[in-house]
């Protein structure tokens, strides 16, 4: 497999949507009421929906404790050459971290961290779209 030209602006705005991503996610998150959240209250959730906390919340636990990781991963990847498998995987940790921004946002209530996150990923999406009609 040829290593592939790197495209600065769709790194740089990978990155920069992963890295704010995550920052948003893993840190403690504000909120009007009396007790403060973190990202480790969707692991809560699992335990508490799930009827077998071993099957669901421990998958749930590992991907989620993974995850940025992976993105950074996902980023050298693409830094080395190996852009197409590089963007996909980057495309998928910032959608799942988009898609668990809107989940925390509907089950949890406002939170700055999961809105950001769910704002970072609209954008990032928005901006992509434009970068491949603009080609």
């Amino acid at each position: 497999m040829q290593p592939q030209p790197l495209d600065k602006s769709r790194f740089a705005l990978a990155t920069a949507t992963l890295g704010g991503q995550i920052v948003a996610m893993f840190l403690t998150w504000f909120t009007t009421g009396s007790r403060g959240r973190s990202s480790f209250e969707v692991l809560d959730a699992a335990i508490i929906f799930s009827p077998s906390y071993n099957n669901v919340a421990a998958m749930i636990e590992a991907v989620w404790l993974m995850l940025p990781a992976v993105a950074i991963a996902s980023l050298c990847l693409w830094l080395a050459g190996l852009a197409k498998v590089g963007r996909r995987v980057v495309a998928a940790c910032i959608t799942i971290l988009g898609i668990t921004g809107l989940v925390v946002l509907l089950f949890s209530g406002i939170q700055v961290g999961p809105a950001i996150c769910l704002a970072l990923f609209l954008t990032y999406t928005a901006a992509i779209t434009a970068l491949r009609s603009r080609r």
